[in-house]
Formats: C-alpha cells, structure tokens, sequence
C-alpha cells in the first residue's frame, strides 16, 4: 500500500500548491486570500471560517513572503 504524498488539510494543501507557482502568480495568489479574509470579516462570518482565512494568509506569508 503505497502512502500519498499529498499533505492533508486546507493549510497544508495550498501551501504545497503555491510552492509550484512561480513568484508573480504566488503573490497574485495570497493577495486573493488576503482579500478573501477581508471579504469574511466584513461580513461577519463565523469565527471559525476567519480563523481559517487568516491561519491561511498568515502561513502563506511565513513560507512564501519577505
């Protein structure tokens, strides 16, 4: 039984995504997230879902930002 190479959960999932991306596609991509988080905040989403948004963009920025 072979194991997958892919990373589970959304976090890990789309930094393993972005990885591939070349650099100005990378940071098209986090400012859609970043602009995704503002989106839920500004309407009130459950705290869960911006908890995610956030969790996201901010380890985006740790990986892939300077």
């Amino acid at each position: 039984m072979q194991m997958s190479k892919e990373p589970k959960g959304l976090v890990s999932k789309t930094i393993y995504f972005v990885k591939v991306l070349d650099g100005l596609d990378k940071t098209k991509y986090i400012e859609e997230i970043i602009d995704d988080y503002e989106f839920v905040r500004s309407q009130h989403y459950p705290k869960a879902t911006v908890k995610k948004f956030y969790e996201l963009f901010t380890k985006l920025i740790k990986e892939f930002g300077h």
